[in-house]
């Protein structure tokens, strides 16, 4: 099962708790190793979004640092995507920080003392991707449909099968 987490810097459920994109990125790259890292960096009208992926035979992870609305702080997410032990390379993050990993899907913080070995297999992954371009498509969907609502078409609007539910 691919894990998520939200990274905190305190025990609060706080999600939006980093207020600096940069500085968040320099302490992840003090802890991974930053030859391991590569990060991409875009900018939108509520502020910068920094995505890195981090992998090693220890871990797969996927690391966002993102604004969800302007006047708040960045929230930081993780994903874990693979490895041998890519739990324990949490908690080091973690750890060294003193940030708590809150996991989205159990709805519980990630035991950082015990970080358990978590084996995530290629069948995980790919339904972790196909989920996404599920999601993906039913909101392209939603919006050709709106869009022809706005423009008065709905009563000649079709559902047509969308050439990827074909498989």
């Amino acid at each position: 099962m691919v894990k998520e987490y939200f990274i905190l810097n305190s025990k609060n459920l706080n999600f939006n708790c980093f207020s600096d994109p940069n500085q968040t990125q320099a302490k992840v790259n003090e802890v991974f190793n930053i030859e391991k890292i590569k990060w991409t960096k875009t900018q939108s009208s509520s502020g910068s979004f920094l995505q890195g992926f981090y992998e090693t035979e220890k871990a797969h992870i996927k690391i966002e640092i993102m604004k969800t609305k302007k006047e708040l702080p960045y929230v930081f997410h993780l994903t874990v995507l693979g490895g041998g032990n890519p739990l324990s390379e949490v908690a080091r993050l973690c750890k060294h920080n003193s940030w708590n990993a809150y996991d989205v899907n159990i709805g519980e913080y990630l035991d950082l003392e015990d970080a358990i070995k978590l084996e995530i297999t290629e069948s995980d992954r790919q339904t972790f991707y196909d989920d996404h371009w599920d999601k993906f498509n039913e909101v392209q969907e939603e919006k050709e449909f709106e869009k022809a609502l706005e423009e008065g078409k709905h009563s000649n609007v079709q559902q047509k099968k969308k050439w990827w539910k074909f498989w």
